[in-house]
């Protein structure tokens, strides 16, 4: 039994697995007799819980589930680590007058991670089983002009599963962004334009994925829109073709976020063998 979760308001703020659930069992087998303190019993005890930005949204993913017709042949593919550029550049060059206003736009530059490349290789060996192939994005790699070749060569829908370990950032955040946004290398080192991946990039990208990592800040939040719920990168990534997105509710530290992220994977090896 899945407990599915459709919050509104405030409400997206809240981590439903949390909830103190009152057990089964009478009060004082839940006493420790030490110190006399009840056990804390939460909901995700009972219950794996799914959360869903509507209930429209439930019937797209069992629809798209069922049209697929074959698992993905491969297992993980990742994007870690991206390239914020922090050189000087020539602003005699057109280029260079690009990459200046890019920069302009984010208001300067982004901080390297260079732990997220960690986190990714962890995480690899967590879910390598049976021979199946990963693809580890790094540095220049991790950038948005290659998961649009990935996308425009049909392999993107190879992976059972796929991360994306960078900055996440939401409007207002860097200067004309409309939209949420996982920054990959800014700028870009293919098409030298910003490396923001975009909700609406999100829309148009075809995957096939068991579940969908994206291990960077506040990619759960966006617009709230009555009766619809968010519109941002959660909703996008389901529609692109995967039931499981986990995402992060709050700006989060990046060390604590791979040692989650990694567990996560980890934990889910051993319960599946």
């Amino acid at each position: 039994l899945t407990l599915y979760i459709v919050p509104t308001e405030s409400l997206y703020s809240l981590p439903f697995e949390a909830l103190n659930n009152k057990p089964s069992q009478s009060a004082n087998e839940n006493t420790n007799p030490k110190t006399g303190e009840t056990a804390q019993h939460y909901l995700i005890e009972d219950y794996p819980i799914a959360y869903l930005s509507s209930a429209s949204l439930l019937k797209i993913l069992r629809d798209s589930q069922a049209r697929k017709k074959q698992a993905p042949t491969n297992q993980l593919l990742a994007f870690a680590n991206p390239v914020y550029s922090t050189t000087q550049i020539d602003e005699n060059s057109i280029e260079g007058l690009k990459i200046k206003g890019y920069r302009s736009a984010a208001g300067g530059t982004f901080a390297p991670l260079p732990e997220t490349a960690d986190e990714v290789k962890e995480i690899q060996k967590a879910v390598d089983t049976g021979g199946k192939k990963s693809l580890l994005q790094l540095q220049q790699d991790a950038s948005r002009t290659s998961v649009f070749n990935l996308n425009n060569s049909k392999s993107l829908d190879d992976y059972r599963y796929v991360v994306f370990s960078c900055h996440g950032i939401l409007p207002g955040e860097v200067s004309r962004l409309m939209q949420p946004a996982l920054v990959l290398s800014d700028p870009d080192p293919q098409s030298k334009e910003n490396g923001y991946l975009t909700m609406a990039d999100v829309f148009g990208l075809s995957f096939n994925a068991d579940l969908i990592s994206l291990s960077a800040c506040n990619t759960a939040q966006g617009q709230k829109l009555g009766g619809e719920g968010v519109m941002g990168l959660t909703r996008a990534f389901m529609y692109a073709g995967t039931p499981a997105i986990a995402v992060t509710l709050w700006s989060v530290e990046s060390m604590s976020i791979k040692e989650l992220n990694t567990g996560f994977f980890q934990q889910g090896k051993q319960r599946n063998g």
